[in-house]
């Protein structure tokens, strides 16, 4: 079974913007908890989107807010919790090899 909050598992940039979806009928109440559990940010997703090639309802919110890094999860009660995900300048570090094994035209600075 698929989780209904939906995050970038490789991670996110500190300054770049961060989204979470949800597969919800309804909006959907959200904290971001560091790795020791604290919420450093309380939002709620509000943009609705139907997939209907998917045959589901999401939710869309945003955390751009949190930018300091470290490991992260969302938490949205009955939604249950996302994956646990990094935010920092090393968020794709590791990750190189299998997107260059994808798209081997990347091009790394």
């Amino acid at each position: 079974m698929y989780k209904k909050v939906r995050i970038d598992q490789c991670g996110y940039l500190p300054y770049m913007k961060k989204r979470v979806t949800f597969v919800s009928e309804q909006p959907v109440h959200f904290k971001v908890c560091n790795s020791t559990g604290k919420a450093v940010f309380e939002g709620v997703a509000e943009k609705r989107i139907e997939s209907k090639s998917a045959g589901e309802v999401n939710y869309v919110g945003d955390f751009t807010e949190v930018s300091d890094p470290g490991v992260y999860y969302i938490s949205a009660g009955a939604a249950g919790e996302s994956d646990h995900f990094r935010i920092g300048l090393d968020a794709y570090d590791g990750r190189r090899v299998c997107i260059t094994f994808i798209c081997p035209d990347a091009v790394w600075n």
